[in-house]
């Protein structure tokens, strides 16, 4: 069986809890059915170490954003962590070189009024009080 190729995203790879949030689902995805690999798109961090012992790949692209695009064309799906706000140096390469599943984790609720935005197919919040943010910004609509 084929297993479906997921890259688990953020800015870096320190003890934060979006940071957090990328190891959970770097450890218990099923292995059986994901292949896990984990990027850090500025920098790694102690969370790149602890991901890296539990025996998931991590990458770091130091700020290369253009890198990114080879490491898509291998992915069906990506999991970007971010807060909502889509920076259009990576969305234009995501967008560019779209897997076949784009879900965004979105840690503070905030939506980039884009055509970028059209490419998350799934937006996942954290928290009731995140989500209500959002439904408050989507208001004027």
């Amino acid at each position: 069986m084929n297993k479906i190729r997921i890259l688990e995203v953020g800015n870096e790879l320190g003890l934060g809890g979006t940071e957090y949030v990328i190891q959970l689902f770097s450890q218990f995805l099923d292995k059986e059915y994901f292949q896990v690999t984990v990027l850090g798109l500025k920098e790694g961090g102690v969370r790149a170490q602890i991901i890296e012992e539990m025996g998931t790949r991590v990458i770091i692209l130091n700020g290369e954003y253009e890198k990114l695009a080879e490491h898509l064309r291998n992915t069906d799906v990506l999991h970007w962590h971010g807060d909502g706000s889509l920076d259009p140096k990576l969305f234009s390469i995501v967008q560019a070189n779209r897997p076949k599943l784009v879900i965004q984790t979105n840690v503070f609720g905030l939506h980039t009024r884009s055509s970028l935005y059209d490419c998350i197919d799934y937006d996942l919040y954290v928290s009731k009080m995140i989500l209500i943010r959002r439904m408050l910004l989507d208001q004027d609509l």
